[in-house]
């Protein structure tokens, strides 16, 4: 140990003794040197901070226990902190019942202290000098044996072969040689592959071995302070040991548990799994000693919890028998040390615990996708921005952005796929990785990042020209520096924070919940919850504009990007190519000779200004105008400006507005689970692949041998020729499975007094509908006539949001788009509804084949139609189906708990699927309008893969939403829209 100035030792004691833990001293070290005082503050800027802390712990204890709580008592140093004062009495006695057993704990020394203690004197209760000999001595691992062994071997022993065993301590990789190849970055090291691997095929045995890990350290430094004080010719006190003994017995409850063979077949399994990476007959044996000083060690360990048994006593304040397998002493035991009964490791509650653990998240997984279908279904989010949904998805495709509304999780397809060459957050990429699906910064970050490309692209200046306005460019300017200000005042703060919760919270569970409790925590919380208020503007918490200390608050930025675009707008947008004014014209032989966006250079990846967003947007423009980007004139610089104000108007309402699914769900502290870490793996594996394009085009070539020419889905073929396999496949992997059928009512009706072409157009907008609210990996089938059929290897849950979603959207576009009113009369006539769907659930797991899947499914089906217009649902433990508010309100009502977080511990899902609405929401092609143009066969735009986009729609956003607001009969929707 290094030597300590006596005076700073002394100055410390003296702080020990003045009430002040050993934690509470850390904490502030740690506070000065964040603020610049170094390593060694002065004592008066010691005592100041300290005193700040005496004086919030006595508010706290007023605030607690009232004014007149009593004071705490005297406390001394290390772990006389928290060991208990017992009467001399108590004490006599557990060092008689110690000397009864002949534990080494006494001596004749310590016998005679406790004759002394009759008299009115304080004699210290000390333990026997060869008895911290015992626990203190150090031989080392080598020629590890099974002889006389003191607890620091012990400890220390658990310690190296748990690591060894778990593959933290594999050799170094040899170097990459001329016939090697290298480890691409991103690619896990051997050693986390050896983790992953004995984590994933046995996670019981993989977390005891890491209970084993952890208590070394902490023992260590305990046992080196009771070695130090015997060289000094220093008597160690009982309290002295109180550490050492509640790590013992917290790790000995937690695994003493966990029977031998259990235990055999993890070292087993770690052994196979390691020699499989590491084939050499030299590692073999060390990974066999292990094995041998694992167990060897962990039988000695019973020892030294027998031998720490009087300790224990003294801190229990009793002299309870030793009686190791009583259920009083070892309840007793655990409330002492705080240990749960979820710590303690046992296979069979481990397995309960973890399925009922899924069990509690499946139904809060539920109560969530419920209470957000129903708040899809009450705001007017969707019609109100489908037009910049819809062109977003095109301009993006396979990203899900176009069902932001939905629970989509872009964030890692837009940093791994689309920004991948971009380091913008490489410093607090943890955190980054640590946002979980439902963050509001997980939605903020990519649209942030998609404007700030196309904000860079836009030149000010030859705008200023264009306008004859100075003032034009310079607010642009500024809003642009602020706007990139962001990442490091907000974002990167944000995301540090949210790192370091994480890291706090992916421990053990009983060192995650302490934390919990913690001070730390609840400082760590509140920091980030003073950010999310700058993120996003909340009714309950607008405050001032500008606080002193808040440079950028972004709900504010980003209004006032969205009034400039807007004064832009007013002077030239895409209606300037329509008039055939002087103005006008001027204004396009501008643009035509000075663009707006300089695509040459911000479109080209080995330019240092490169913009993926923009890349995107000229990709779009390309396919939609059928020629080059030199050849489009000023509408390639006028879509730019409709689309960012588009986008912004977007942005600017998840921000502000009290009824965006952002603000609704922002109020909850998440972090990454199972679900999210998939989606990074996948976004990383298709950014690295090379062969993704090839099995798109292949894909969408295999599909169109199947595809229904009318409605766009599956035909009925791939449902006699695939769909048997495919079945089988599923259930052989054990995945749940949902089948959902649906027809149109009174589809006849349709035909026979509107013709069977209008009864066409019907369904080829219902293949749209479906095609923009399925997933790629769901199977959609035009199963008949009018019906539908979709199979979705999801729980029943997940495709009864899927069909609620659908029967709704189809209703409200009935009910309000023009095109319909044939339609609604019809139903009017009849007295029963038309052209709306009856949509029958069922799951469909427990059945062997896919007929009996659709004949259960057709019988809920014909429920459904018994009242039109509705979903009818089948769960199994019910013996008829039940109408979807029924449904709904039982899961609401017996889901336990209200706000659950669902991320950031096991997995989200039985299998970790993404779920309908709440994750990947997609559609097998991105939406394509109903006069929209094919895509070019050259070029790069008809290059395929993530990258190419598709056809638009004929209006923008922007001129669609003017039309939408102008018209009151909504005369400019058509048949083929979504909504």
């Amino acid at each position: 140990m290094s030597e300590t100035p006596r005076a700073t030792r002394s100055f410390y004691e003296r702080l020990l003794k003045q009430g002040f833990s050993r934690d509470e001293i850390a904490e502030v070290h740690r506070r000065l040197r964040e603020k610049g005082y170094g390593e060694a503050p002065s004592e008066g800027v010691l005592r100041r901070e300290l005193s700040s802390v005496r004086r919030a712990r006595t508010v706290d204890r007023r605030g607690q226990g009232g004014a007149d709580a009593a004071p705490p008592p005297a406390v001394g140093r290390r772990a006389e902190d928290r060991f208990p004062v017992i009467p001399p009495a108590l004490r006599r006695r557990i060092n008689a019942y110690a000397r009864s057993l002949q534990l080494p704990i006494v001596g004749p020394r310590e016998w005679l202290d406790d004759l002394l203690s009759f008299l009115p004197l304080r004699v210290p209760d000390c333990v026997a000098k060869r008895y911290v000999e015992r626990l203190t001595r150090q031989h080392g691992l080598e020629g590890f044996g099974a002889g006389e062994l003191s607890l620091y071997d012990t400890v220390h022993a658990l310690s190296y072969a748990a690591q060894k065993l778990m593959g933290d301590l594999l050799p170094p990789e040899r170097p990459v040689s001329a016939g090697r190849r290298a480890r691409p970055d991103g690619e896990l090291s051997e050693t986390e592959q050896v983790k992953a691997d004995l984590q994933r095929r046995d996670p019981f045995g993989y977390r005891v071995l890491q209970e084993f890990v952890g208590p070394f350290e902490q023992v260590k430094k305990h046992l080196e302070y009771l070695r130090v004080r015997q060289d000094n010719g220093e008597r160690v006190e009982t309290a002295a040991l109180s550490e050492v003994a509640q790590a013992v017995y917290r790790l000995c409850l937690k695994t003493e548990q966990v029977d031998s063979q259990s235990a055999g077949a993890t070292l087993s399994l770690a052994h196979e799994i390691q020699t499989a990476y590491r084939r050499s007959a030299a590692y073999a044996e060390e990974l066999d000693e292990a094995a041998r000083m694992f167990r060897i060690a962990r039988d000695n360990l019973q020892r030294y919890k027998f031998e720490l048994y009087p300790v224990i006593l003294r801190l229990l304040k009793s002299d309870y028998p030793w009686r190791p397998q009583d259920p009083e002493l070892i309840e007793r035991l655990c409330a002492l040390l705080g240990v749960a009964d979820e710590d303690i490791l046992e296979r069979r509650r481990y397995d309960q615990r973890q399925e009922q653990l899924q069990q509690e998240q499946r139904r809060a997984i539920e109560q969530r996708e419920l209470e957000r279908l129903e708040r899809e279904k009450s705001s007017q989010f969707r019609e109100s921005y489908a037009p910049v949904l819809r062109l977003l998805g095109s301009m993006f495709p396979g990203s899900g952005i176009g069902q932001l509304d939905q629970g989509a999780f872009v964030l890692p397809y837009f940093e791994r796929v689309l920004f991948r060459d971009s380091g913008r957050f490489a410093s607090v990429e943890p955190g980054l990785t640590s946002l979980a699906a439902e963050d509001p910064l997980a939605t903020i970050i990519p649209l942030h990042r998609i404007i700030d490309d196309w904000l860079h692209s836009l030149n000010p200046y030859r705008l200023e020209r264009l306008l004859g306005s100075e003032a034009i460019s310079a607010a642009l300017v500024a809003i642009r520096d602020e706007w990139q200000a962001v990442y490091p005042e907000l974002f990167d703060l944000y995301l540090r924070d949210v790192a370091a919760f994480a890291r706090e919270i992916s421990g053990p569970a009983d060192r995650a919940r302490e934390f919990r409790r913690s001070r730390s925590a609840y400082v760590l919380q509140r920091e980030i919850e003073t950010l999310r208020t700058r993120l996003l503007r909340r009714t309950e918490r607008s405050g001032p504009v500008r606080d002193r200390q808040d440079r950028i608050v972004l709900p504010m930025l980003a209004e006032r990007l969205h009034n400039e675009l807007i004064g832009i707008g007013r002077h030239v947008s895409l209606a300037t190519l329509r008039r055939d004014d002087p103005v006008a014209r001027r204004q396009v032989r501008i643009l035509v000779d000075e663009p707006l966006i300089d695509y040459e250079l911000y479109t080209d990846p080995r330019s240092y200004e490169y913009k993926p967003a923009t890349r995107q947007l000229r990709r779009y423009i390309e396919a939609r105008k059928q020629q080059p980007i030199a050849e489009t004139g000023a509408y390639a610089s006028l879509f730019p400006l409709d689309t960012v104000r588009s986008v912004c108007d977007l942005y600017r309402f998840l921000l502000r507005d009290p009824e965006s699914f952002l603000m609704v769900s922002g109020s909850r502290l998440e972090t990454a689970g199972p679900f999210e870490q998939a989606a990074w793996e996948e976004a990383e594996n298709d950014s690295r692949d090379p062969g993704a394009t090839l099995r798109i085009e292949f894909a969408e070539e295999l599909s169109a041998q199947y595809r229904d020419q009318l409605t766009g889905l599956r035909d009925k073929n791939f449902f006699l020729e695939r769909m048997p396999e495919l079945y089988k496949r599923l259930r052989s992997d054990g995945k749940p499975i949902t089948v959902l059928m649906f027809d149109i009512d009174h589809f006849k009706w349709i035909n026979d007094h509107l013709g069977h072409q209008f009864g066409d157009k019907l369904l080829t907008a219902m293949g749209e509908l479906v095609n923009a609210n399925s997933r790629p990996a769901d199977w959609t089938i035009r199963y008949g006539g009018e019906e539908i059929l979709i199979l979705i290897a999801d729980d029943l849950n997940a495709g009864v949001v899927l069909a609620e979603r659908l029967r709704y959207q189809q209703e409200q576009r009935i009910e309000s788009n023009s095109d319909y009113e044939a339609v609604r009369r019809l139903a009017s006539d009849g007295g029963a509804p038309c052209g709306t769907l009856s949509v029958g659930v069922a799951a469909c797991g427990d059945l062997s084949e896919i007929t009996a899947a659709v004949e259960r499914t057709d019988a809920v089906l014909y429920a459904a139609k018994a009242q039109r217009n509705t979903v009818a649902v089948l769960p199994r433990e019910t013996p008829e189906p039940l109408p979807y508010e029924e449904y709904r309100n039982q899961r609401l009502s017996a889901s336990g708990v209200s706000g659950p977080q669902v991320a950031g511990g096991e997995p989200a899902d039985d299998k970790g699927a993404p779920r309908h609405g709440l994750r990947n929401g997609g559609s097998d092609e991105p939406d394509r309008g109903a006069d929209s143009t094919p895509q070019s066969s050259s070029g790069e735009a008809a290059a395929g893969g993530r990258g190419t986009p598709a056809a638009a729609p004929a209006e923008t956003p922007e001129e669609e939403r003017a039309s939408r607001n102008r018209s009151s009969d909504r005369s400019s929707d058509r048949p083929g829209d979504s909504q």
